[in-house]
């Protein structure tokens, strides 16, 4: 009886619960018994995550108060004009000496020492990539026994002109400069040419004009427009030298070039090929040819280069080129025709260009 009465008292509270001044329904009851069944298990868990948050808190090292301003940057670039001017001036050079015993039968039977070149720089940088280059040779190459001083290359030399779009796309020589034709002018110096010498071809010489030169995707490419004449800072006609090459690395070990060079009308030019610069026939000496009528020449020439690396110390080197050389008269038309090859290997440590 009592047990009855128990649960009947169950069931009423209940009952008079949901049916009292709460004004919520049975389905409203149902749904709240669900809401705390997952209640329940959340609880459970924020109890078990409440201790490992104090842990945390208590590990954390409160820094305020100690801040620190931030480190200077090391690269940065300070205006030339903010510079002193010492600081804007690079100076550099080389000097090269050998010792040469050729044999009774050679040019140096007696064996001695040889000054083969010394060269100073000097490089001054004027304005945000705008500087001014001067080289002086003060024993050119294979002609010390001359005594003579003389200035190389003499330009003023603006980088990197279209940074705003890209690095490396176009830069500026005015002055003095290296023809732009072939290879071997780019490693005459001594500290790039290992042996010292030069090919017998030897296509080289300095010219008056610009050059523009850039890189785009890799490939690199140069022009120039220059006097033509021989002359230092003269001209003998209103026709200019134009050369254009392109070079680049479609492999790691594998270097290609071509070069381009048109003359133009002139009583000597600017090249020297041989040892020997382009003039009519007759004009240097006597010839076995005869004499040309004319006073001018034109020339057009092309040279292919290459260089394989098998390894950082072992290289091949190969190059082509010929000139045609055109006179009025076409009787007295040259064609020269030029190549080298050459392997190299270095004793020393090196890297794959």
């Amino acid at each position: 009886m009592k047990t009855f009465v128990a649960l009947a008292f169950f069931l009423v509270a209940n009952s008079s619960f949901a049916q009292g001044g709460t004004g919520k329904s049975i389905d409203e009851i149902d749904k709240g018994a669900e809401v705390g069944k997952l209640k329940r298990p959340l609880e459970a868990l924020q109890s078990q995550l409440e201790p490992q948050t104090d842990s945390a808190e208590k590990d954390t090292v409160d820094l305020s108060g100690e801040e620190f301003e931030a480190l200077p940057a090391e690269d940065v670039v300070v205006h030339v004009l903010a510079r002193p001017w010492y600081q804007n001036i690079d100076i550099s050079g080389f000097g090269a000496v050998w010792f040469a015993d050729s044999g009774a039968d050679g040019t140096r039977p007696h064996a001695g020492f040889v000054i083969k070149e010394t060269t100073l720089f000097v490089e001054a940088e004027a304005w945000e990539d705008i500087s001014f280059f001067f080289e002086v040779q003060t024993s050119p190459l294979q002609q010390d026994h001359e005594s003579s001083v003389r200035t190389g290359e003499v330009y003023l030399h603006f980088h990197n002109v279209l940074k705003k779009w890209g690095d490396g796309l176009l830069g500026i020589k005015a002055g003095r400069i290296d023809i732009p034709f072939g290879e071997e002018y780019l490693w005459q110096d001594a500290p790039d040419n290992s042996l010292i010498s030069n090919s017998a071809a030897y296509p080289w010489l300095w010219d008056e004009g610009i050059l523009f030169y850039g890189r785009m995707r890799g490939v690199g490419w140069l022009t120039a427009i220059t006097d033509g004449h021989v002359a230092r800072s003269q001209e003998d006609g209103p026709e200019k030298a134009l050369n254009a090459k392109v070079y680049g690395t479609p492999w790691e070990r594998l270097y290609l070039s071509a070069s381009i060079m048109k003359n133009g009308a002139t009583e000597r030019g600017a090249l020297l090929v041989g040892g020997s610069l382009f003039q009519p026939v007759g004009a240097g000496g006597a010839s076995s040819a005869g004499r040309s009528p004319n006073d001018k020449v034109d020339a057009t020439l092309y040279e292919l280069d290459a260089n394989y690396h098998f390894s950082s110390k072992i290289a091949f080197d190969l190059a082509f080129g010929q000139a045609f050389v055109e006179d009025a008269d076409a009787a007295f038309d040259r064609r020269l025709t030029w190549f080298s090859i050459q392997g190299r290997y270095d004793l020393g440590t090196g890297s794959v260009m």
